[in-house]
């Protein structure tokens, strides 16, 4: 990951396999500190994704200085598969 100089809010993640995509993977999100972001769905990386991907609904509030980490939490295949990962966020804290 990389850390951001101001506080975020992370609304979307989204996620697009390049590949053969037989088994996507499945991602989930968190801060430095292991506070989980809860999503409106479980993020599955398809090469066709879900426009917008999904909304970030919990455990969005990343401060400033730390990064967002994320897991795949299945098996995906092949192994040789590419992934693209990305989120939309707003800023807090930034002085004009």
């Amino acid at each position: 990951g990389f850390s951001f100089n101001a506080g975020i809010v992370v609304t979307h993640v989204f996620c697009k396999c390049h590949g053969t995509c037989t088994t996507p993977a499945t991602i989930a999100f968190e801060d430095d500190s292991g506070n989980a972001m809860t999503l409106s769905a479980t993020l599955t990386c398809r090469a066709a994704p879900t426009l917008g991907g999904e909304s970030v609904t919990a455990g969005g509030t990343v401060s400033a200085g730390e990064s967002i980490r994320f897991d795949v939490t299945n098996t995906p295949a092949p192994t040789t598969d590419r992934y693209e990962i990305g989120y939309v966020y707003t800023t807090t804290g930034l002085d004009g």
